[in-house]
């Protein structure tokens, strides 16, 4: 998102060393967005669409995952960060909130505010033994969403609701 590139652009021009990895396809405005950019921005790679080992690879290098969207319906991406060990930094809407505030494995911040953005990050960034810990704790939640554990816990209503159908 451009709030995140804002975001980003404070801090280094207050001297971060940071890279912001974007990946995924994008939307038009936020391309056109890239374009208008009078300065370089020499630590930003924006990738396109990618397989998932390739994400997994990413998330797996990544030492804060950023997901600032409004419009993140299930906090996927959230919970493929914590399956990773990564600390988020999400926005402040209803399913993100829950997730990250629940779980103590990342920040919210409020959407479209690439100051609060910035600072959110920069602590994280200047915090390794933080990350370390939100991301220890995104584990435990990602592994409660894994398949092989919902199964087991879910798999007698499913199968008796299955069963009413037939």
């Amino acid at each position: 998102s451009s709030d995140l590139v804002e975001a980003m652009k404070r801090l280094w021009a207050q001297g971060s060393d940071a890279w912001l990895v974007m990946a995924g396809p994008s939307l038009a405005a936020f391309d056109e967005y890239l374009a208008s950019q009078e300065q370089a921005l020499p630590r930003l790679v924006n990738l396109p669409a990618f397989a998932d080992d390739e994400k997994r690879d990413l998330l797996a290098a990544a030492t804060v995952v950023a997901q600032p969207s409004r419009v993140e319906s299930l906090g996927l991406v959230l919970l493929e960060a914590w399956a990773n060990a990564k600390p988020v930094v999400a926005a402040d809407i209803e399913v993100s909130r829950k997730l990250v505030e629940a779980s103590e494995a990342g920040v919210v911040v409020p959407f479209g505010d690439s100051v609060a953005l910035a600072a959110k990050i920069k602590k994280l960034l200047d915090d390794p033994q933080l990350c370390l810990e939100m991301g220890r704790r995104g584990s435990i939640v990602a592994r409660a969403y894994d398949g092989r554990t919902l199964w087991p816990r879910h798999a007698e209503i499913f199968e008796r609701v299955a069963g009413r159908s037939c």
